[in-house]
């Protein structure tokens, strides 16, 4: 299959929605309020790792309890 740059381009923001979508959802807003920075970082996480993973992840657990510092 031949993609072109667009179509690459659309397919790249789609996965990019899922995953900050997924982020977005795993994260305990009630505890803590992510920065555009810390969505970023933890999209780029999951969309490396993916989401089942970053859900079980150790970073996820302490930035829900509040310990930025330690997940980063």
């Amino acid at each position: 299959m031949k993609w072109t740059q667009a179509q690459a381009d659309e397919r790249l923001a789609q996965d990019v929605d899922r995953f900050l979508t997924g982020v977005f959802a795993a994260i305990n807003k009630a505890a803590v309020t992510p920065s555009p920075a810390e969505l970023g970082a933890m999209t780029s996480l999951a969309y490396n790792i993916g989401l089942r993973a970053f859900e079980q992840s150790t970073l996820l657990r302490l930035y829900n309890a509040g310990d930025r510092a330690g997940a980063a």
